[in-house]
């Protein structure tokens, strides 16, 4: 398929004129010049003819736009901007592609290269701005004066929608297998569908399995010997005062933090071993969410998924099924930057499920919301402990805790003091609800500590 991006050039030819104009005058002064100075001779025709011959050659690589056009073929998406752009891009690369209202890149600047974003512009026109996504950064080169890698590049074409049309074709025996899917839909959840690819924990073994864990700073031990089990389907509420020790847990947990003794496994997978197969099978939403400030919600989650590398057509539904259920579609096309702190926890906890992963690990998810918010994501927690998936959910809401989850740990001081159900813990401490036995039990450790460090004084 050719396409084409000519069709509004007119700018670029009054561009093209005025270089034209200027190389020409510049020639004749630079002539002159050559033939006050220099002796008459070979030496004085030979630089008159060089100079000549480099501001034609010059001349035809600016305007050797004119005559271009991309081209898709089954396997790849050719781009020729004259002699300043030339790159193959296998279309499986493409994770997303999108016409773009807001491109700042206009007429005279028809190709550049930013280095720090990664992002390469090849424009001829003001309209029909298409960006292109890619899975991993491609070598291009702009120009003689520059390029590198980019993982995102800014076309012009005179019919983009042809472009986003094809790019969105797939087999028909993958249409026919979406169309199973959809009619079949609902018997599943729409969170966690009964294909899923990822990695499922095997029969009877837990989904998030710590054991003896144990991180030390210098003399100071954060977090000592904690071991817990997940089954698939549960979700354990972990509790804890600041300072307990549950955030560097947690960074155990996900494999951001190495302990000094003990292992982890997430649906089967050694964290530490296997790290690419359990951080496949994770979804983790941190206590401050981290989002690249310039980039809108849905390219935060198109971002995302290039990582996950989810196929471009299920990214692209997954992403708008989340941002409905989360109340961010008015707000996604926005930059991340200009989002209130709870609308990039929602856009972080979208990013946590845009994969399905069977294992949820959340520290404060519920932080900075507003009540109805809160209550949606409570209610997506159930439904997704309902479809199999694992989730360990950190919180300072007892209440929340108390409502949500099977199992319940209390962390005090680095150390899990009590494990059970909230009915058990209530009933085997005797306290009448689980605020209660919380504020007991590590107030309790807390004298017991106190109490040793005396003596020991």
């Amino acid at each position: 398929m050719k396409l084409t991006y000519t069709a509004h050039r007119n700018q670029y030819l009054s561009i093209l004129a005025m270089a034209a104009f200027v190389g020409l005058v510049e020639l004749a002064l630079i002539g002159t010049l050559i033939v006050i100075f220099v002796p008459a001779g070979p030496w004085r025709w030979g630089v008159l003819v060089l100079l000549l011959v480099a501001t034609l050659a010059l001349l035809a690589v600016v305007a050797s736009p004119l005559w271009g056009a991309h081209r898709l073929t089954p396997t790849h998406l050719e781009l020729r901007f004259g002699w300043l752009l030339r790159v193959a891009i296998p279309r499986e690369s493409i994770v997303s592609a999108e016409l773009v209202t807001d491109c700042k890149a206009q007429p005279p600047l028809f190709t550049s290269y930013a280095k720090t974003t990664r992002q390469a512009s090849a424009i001829l026109a003001p309209q029909g701005h298409v960006r292109l996504l890619l899975a991993e950064p491609q070598s291009v080169r702009m120009d003689v004066f520059g390029g590198g890698l980019a993982e995102t590049i800014i076309i012009n074409l005179d019919q983009p929608e042809e472009l986003l049309h094809a790019l969105d074709r797939r087999p028909e025996t993958e249409d026919r297998a979406e169309r199973q899917t959809d009619r079949t839909q609902h018997h599943h959840s729409p969170l966690r569908p009964a294909d899923s690819r990822l990695p499922l924990p095997v029969s009877g073994q837990p989904a998030i399995l710590a054991d003896g864990l144990t991180r030390r700073y210098g003399s100071f031990t954060a977090v000592e010997e904690l071991s817990l089990a997940i089954a698939p389907g549960e979700m354990y509420g972990f509790l804890g005062m600041n300072g307990a020790g549950k955030t560097t847990a947690i960074k155990m947990l996900v494999g951001l933090l190495e302990p000094n003794a003990g292992r982890v496994r997430l649906a089967g997978h050694d964290v530490l071993a296997d790290g690419l197969a359990a951080r496949a099978a994770l979804g983790y939403v941190p206590d401050r969410a981290l989002l690249y400030e310039r980039l809108s919600g849905r390219e935060m989650l198109a971002f995302l998924a290039q990582l996950r590398g989810l196929p471009l057509r299920e990214s692209q539904l997954r992403a708008e099924e989340l941002l409905g259920l989360l109340e961010l579609r008015a707000a996604a096309d926005r930059p991340c930057g200009s989002y209130s702190f709870g609308m990039r926890r929602k856009l972080a906890f979208a990013g946590a499920l845009l994969h399905r992963p069977p294992v949820l690990i959340l520290d404060e998810p519920l932080n900075g919301l507003d009540p109805l918010s809160a209550r949606r994501i409570k209610d997506l927690l159930l439904e997704l402990a309902a479809g199999g998936t694992a989730v360990l959910l950190s919180t300072h809401d007892l209440a929340t805790a108390e409502a949500l989850c099977q199992r319940i740990g209390i962390v005090h001081q680095g150390r899990l003091i009590i494990e059970g159900s909230p009915a058990e813990l209530q009933t085997a401490a005797a306290h009448p609800d689980l605020e209660s036995l919380f504020l007991s039990l590590t107030q309790e450790m807390s004298d017991k500590r106190l109490e040793i460090g005396r003596f020991s004084a």
